[in-house]
């Protein structure tokens, strides 16, 4: 356990130390951004199909055409090759499955055969996931899972019956896990919490304590701040955090949007989220969501999407 706790603080220094020393400057062209979205004109019982458009909200394009299934969650791996995504039938967990797709969107692959949430390790080599074995996919008691992409093995990392434990993220170093936890046991609606688990599932540290929900972490890309959801007493905000949990700060602030699933940007400079407008009764009816683009310091706030439709889990090609 010392062991693994030395680890972990040599993890932090080194990204901190990283940060100061080599700082990742702008790249000179960002994106594309792939995500889920229900476009059919049926808020309700459409199904969720994949898309990509560029950084600006640009050239649109729907990479799968199912009636069938929906597919969420995607995921890009490393090398910007392959999207690994979340396929089910409506909200049966027992359909849910982990697919992976090229990103010309032509070829698509099963994986497993029940689980959700995919997130790649950065060699590409393995994809962490969240897995109930008496249902499949995320639903009470969900575990966390590692899959070899070359062996085609599986390893329950968490193996607790009555705590959700959901796979966010994976260190840009390869060595550790952001979780979202949920003790189902507490009684108290929606006490979301986030940790740091290891690959091996033998440490886990928490980052946020409190009585509110913090949800949907992801690191940047130098690994040293994680970018969060979290309720604010009013509303859904986005929050940034330092890699150990420190310097929480309120980075979206805004009484009117609903805000949730962060993604950083492959320069650490912006970052995008999913947010319903509470401002609009229609559309807080409707549960009409966007995509939504934000600097790291708080400032242009851009709208990527338009219309009656549920823009979900965008993730930024790095």
């Amino acid at each position: 356990m010392l062991n693994k706790i030395f680890t972990f603080l040599m993890f932090c220094s080194f990204i901190f130390w990283g940060c100061d020393n080599n700082p990742v400057g702008p790249t000179e062209k960002l994106g594309p951004i792939v995500f889920s979205a229900n476009r059919t004109g049926d808020l309700i019982n459409g199904e969720t199909q994949l898309y990509m458009m560029e950084p600006d909200g640009s050239n649109l394009i729907q990479l799968t055409h199912t009636e069938d299934f929906g597919y969420s969650f995607p995921r890009w791996s490393a090398d910007g090759k392959t999207i690994a995504f979340m396929s089910g039938k409506g909200n049966s967990p027992h359909s849910r499955t982990i697919n992976l797709i090229d990103a010309n969107g032509k070829i698509i692959r099963g994986l497993v055969s029940q689980g959700g949430a995919p997130v790649w390790s950065p060699d590409g080599r393995r994809i962490a996931f969240s897995k109930d074995a008496r249902c499949g996919g995320p639903c009470s008691g969900v575990d966390v899972c590692i899959l070899d992409l070359d062996s085609k093995t599986q390893r329950n990392l968490t193996n607790t019956e009555d705590i959700d434990e959901v796979v966010w993220d994976w260190s840009p170093d390869g060595g550790f896990l952001l979780i979202e936890w949920f003790d189902p046991t507490l009684k108290r609606e929606q006490d979301y919490e986030i940790y740091i688990m290891d690959t091996t599932g033998t440490y886990i540290t928490r980052l946020t304590n409190n009585d509110i929900g913090d949800i949907s972490p992801r690191w940047s890309s130098d690994g040293s701040r994680i970018a969060y959801s979290a309720f604010d007493g009013k509303d859904w905000d986005i929050f940034v955090m330092d890699a150990d949990g420190s310097n929480k700060r309120n980075l979206s602030n805004d009484d009117y949007l609903f805000s949730s699933s962060p993604c950083w940007s492959p320069d650490g400079t912006k970052i995008l989220f999913t947010a319903t407008d509470g401002s609009v009764q229609q559309q807080r009816d409707l549960e009409v969501v966007n995509i939504y683009r934000i600097n790291i310091d708080g400032s242009g706030l851009t709208k990527l999407t338009e219309g009656n439709f549920i823009n979900q889990n965008p993730d930024w090609r790095r």
